[in-house]
């Protein structure tokens, strides 16, 4: 009689406790990597993004101000509103104001009834969603009606945030000088006549503007923005009348 086989003994399949710990470990550190690379991933876009949305910002408003730079005009009469240039704003705590007559304005159903001048003002007013104060709004206000025998309220609209200085500067042909003031009526030479000892006879042969912003808690301080424009325009003096032939 044979004698039964004795029976096999097999290792179970399972894993060890410390298989266990090892492959969690490993899952751990490998979702950490995947996070920092998405993190930095989804960071550079935003950085771009913004980058992109100030650069932006910042084209409309060279734009905006060239625009009005290149097409100043200078006028007599009633549509003498003056040219008029400082470090100081009448009422803003920040630096620099800036006032003169363009012929910008050449769209809009008013245009029949008010023609193509208008007079623009930029200045900065404060920004009331700025922590600190540090920084306030580029203003550009507007105002078309120029033959109004009650000055109107100019029409504000918003340019760019956060600026904190305009720096003016005008070319006299020798030299810059940060102040320039012209008065309201011209003579028949082409110069303009002065409201004050301060005020020039002159227009400017040049005109710069340097714009500086502050930094946020996303992006340093951009760069500061300038924008340099030969003053080509010239007095519009009335026509004079031709002499009668007897």
């Amino acid at each position: 009689m044979s004698r039964a086989a004795a029976p096999t003994l097999r290792r179970s399949a399972a894993f060890t406790l410390i298989e266990i710990l090892m492959a969690a470990a490993a899952a751990t550190m490998i979702l950490i990597a995947i996070y920092g690379v998405f993190g930095s991933a989804m960071r550079m876009r935003d950085n771009a993004t913004e980058r992109m949305r100030v650069a932006r910002l910042q084209s409309r408003a060279v734009t905006v101000l060239r625009n009005d730079l290149q097409n100043a005009r200078v006028s007599g009469g009633k549509l003498a509103a003056k040219l008029q240039g400082s470090q100081e704003a009448p009422s803003s705590r920040f630096p620099g104001y800036l006032k003169f007559v363009t012929t910008t304005s050449r769209q809009g159903s008013d245009l029949e009834r008010l023609g193509d001048l208008q007079q623009v003002e930029y200045f900065i007013a404060d920004d009331l969603e700025t922590v600190g104060g540090d920084s306030g709004i580029l203003v550009r206000a507007v105002n078309r009606n120029l033959l109004a025998q009650v000055e109107e309220t100019p029409v504000e609209e918003s340019v760019l945030t956060g600026v904190n200085a305009i720096e003016l500067s005008f070319y006299d042909g020798q030299s810059w000088t940060d102040t320039w003031e012209l008065g309201e009526t011209a003579t028949a030479t082409g110069t303009v006549g002065t409201t004050g000892t301060t005020a020039a006879s002159t227009l400017p042969q040049a005109v710069r503007v340097r714009i500086t912003r502050a930094p946020t808690e996303k992006q340093p301080a951009p760069a500061a923005i300038e924008i340099l424009v030969p003053w080509t325009t010239q007095v519009a003096i009335p026509a004079t009348p031709a002499p009668e032939t007897p």
